[in-house]
């Protein structure tokens, strides 16, 4: 399955497990979708996934991007893609610059998911891997802080991120 696809997949099985799972809904959403096509040419995944979007929503009778989000923003503005894949809790990543100011990173369905952080450094780099952003802070941000701030002197590196 094509990433994108797989995406709504998993962003769909977080809010309804079963509905994913069930083969029969798959092949009634194929149906709907290749009603009215005379051609294969017309077929494309791009068009597949829009359909999908649309229709899987109102199935659930719930709003999917409210509630598993393509994407969140950050305090300072930054949009992030959030990453929805099987067998992993969501993730995204951003440099750890953009979480100055949180006690929580984001999070999904509702706020009962929150997201692992990816924390990178200027180089692109994770320098964490979390959940917990307010324990990252006090436990290992002391440590982080002083090597980020030796081998980047040119970017703010408070000693209370929080503030």
């Amino acid at each position: 399955m094509k990433e994108p696809l797989q995406a709504l997949f998993n962003r769909v099985r977080l809010v309804d497990p079963e509905l994913v799972t069930s083969e029969s809904f798959i092949l009634d959403q194929a149906r709907s979708f290749c009603s009215g096509f005379t051609s294969l040419r017309d077929l494309s995944e791009d068009a597949f996934i829009e359909f999908l979007n649309s229709h899987v929503g109102a199935s659930l009778g719930k709003d999917l991007d409210r509630l598993v989000p393509l994407t969140v923003q950050l305090p300072g503005g930054r949009r992030v893609k959030v990453n929805y894949e099987q067998d992993r809790p969501p993730w995204i990543e951003s440099r750890i610059q953009d979480f100055f100011g949180m006690t929580e990173g984001p999070s999904v369905l509702n706020g009962r998911l929150p997201l692992t952080l990816h924390l990178l450094a200027p180089n692109q780099r994770a320098v964490q891997v979390t959940q917990d952003l307010k324990g990252f802070w006090q436990r290992d941000y002391p440590t982080v802080r002083k090597e980020l701030s030796r081998r980047y002197p040119r970017h703010k590196w408070p000693e209370n991120p929080i503030c």
